[in-house]
């Protein structure tokens, strides 16, 4: 069956389930059916203790980063380019109207960053602030 989007979907609820917690960092885990894939991002996120330590004092040092994925699994519009085999695919019309609608629930009422500061942790695995 078709469920693209449903992880998002349901993050979203649970954010909005829990308005009056608030966190620093959020890890985001999403389900694979291919074990390499979910093995390798689920090791360079969170695969060791010192590195989500390491992650997570990135946040702390840096106030304006916003969001942390697995090597070789982010895609951005700006330059240098992001992983290549992931351009394009991301950023087709539909996508972009679905970018569109969560960051306006996500931030209502601030303008969406320019899209050369777009990016994206593919399939669903990344840490961001709370």
């Amino acid at each position: 069956t078709q469920n693209k989007g449903a992880d998002i979907g349901q993050l979203l609820q649970q954010m909005q389930q829990a308005p009056h917690r608030v966190y620093d960092t959020i890890l985001k885990i999403h389900t694979k059916s291919s074990h390499a894939i979910r093995d390798d991002i689920l090791h360079q996120l969170c695969g060791s203790a010192e590195i989500a330590q390491k992650i997570i004092a990135s946040f702390a040092a840096n106030p304006a980063l916003g969001l942390a994925g697995a090597d070789g699994w982010l895609a951005w519009k700006g330059m240098p380019r992001g992983t290549p085999h992931f351009d394009g695919c991301l950023w087709d019309p539909n996508e972009q109207k679905n970018m569109k609608k969560i960051w306006s629930l996500l931030s209502p009422g601030t303008p969406m960053p320019p899209k050369d500061a777009w990016a994206a942790a593919v399939s669903s695995f990344w840490w961001s602030r709370g």
